[in-house]
């Protein structure tokens, strides 16, 4: 409280508030310093008429990919940390079962489909980006969903119709990704939007009504927590006396 000048805080009068009744005003009025900044519009190469450049977006070190329906916008944070465009991959057939993953470094970017293509695209140190992926793997998966390790040593994709729902892989010697010999878990329950993710040395993968931790061993991994979501309730029946 003692950093928050009271004098400083203005009033929103009714021409600043939207309908939510949030301030809607490009200037700092808490009364804090340098709490806000003011949106700014990225310079980048023109979208499509038609194209989504929201189907999915992910980030790692300083890259950011936003992925659409047929290819990737890549941006850069400069020395300000402002994203700066970069370069659009190459345009591949129409798609609206994709994901995109940044490796930890920021120097790759991979980008699945539910047909278990996976593309990679890489920074060269002296080129920069290229449009073309530097590498096509058959993972004869067919689910989307895809995550670094938070070291970017291993690749982690789903599996949708397995009874092992995540499959694993890593780096050759040349640098290419290809199928490893771990294990994971089977998850009890199968799902057709099964979701992955990556925090504190952990693999984290939904089944729909619980997510369940996996922890990196020797020899795989091996299940650390499991967090149960309630079921949703699908129908509500009101009455005189009330509703169930």
């Amino acid at each position: 409280d003692d950093t928050v000048d009271t004098r400083a805080i203005r009033e929103a009068n009714s021409t600043a508030l939207d309908s939510s009744g949030c301030i809607d005003l490009a200037m700092d009025t808490s009364g804090i310093i340098d709490w806000y900044t003011a949106p700014v519009v990225v310079a980048h190469a023109p979208f499509a008429a038609d194209e989504s450049m929201g189907l999915d977006m992910a980030h790692g070190g300083a890259t950011i990919a936003v992925l659409s329906q047929t290819r990737v916008a890549i941006f850069e944070l400069n020395e300000r940390h402002r994203p700066e465009f970069r370069i659009f991959t190459a345009s591949n057939s129409p798609n609206l079962a994709r994901q995109v993953a940044v490796s930890p470094t920021g120097d790759e970017i991979a980008v699945s489909d539910a047909m278990g293509i996976i593309q990679f695209y890489r920074r060269s140190p002296t080129a920069g980006w290229s449009a073309s992926p530097a590498q096509v793997l058959v993972s004869n998966l067919t689910g989307k969903a895809i995550t670094y390790s938070d070291d970017g040593t291993a690749l982690y994709v789903e599996g949708q119709r397995d009874n092992i729902p995540v499959r694993s892989f890593q780096r050759n010697l040349s640098g290419n990704w290809e199928s490893a010999n771990v294990t994971v878990p089977p998850t009890p329950n199968p799902t057709p939007n099964r979701i992955l993710g990556w925090t504190s040395n952990r693999l984290l993968v939904s089944d729909g009504q619980s997510l369940n931790v996996y922890q990196r061993t020797q020899n795989g991994l091996a299940p650390s927590q499991r967090l149960n979501f309630p079921v949703p309730v699908k129908q509500l029946n009101v009455g005189e006396t009330g509703f169930r």
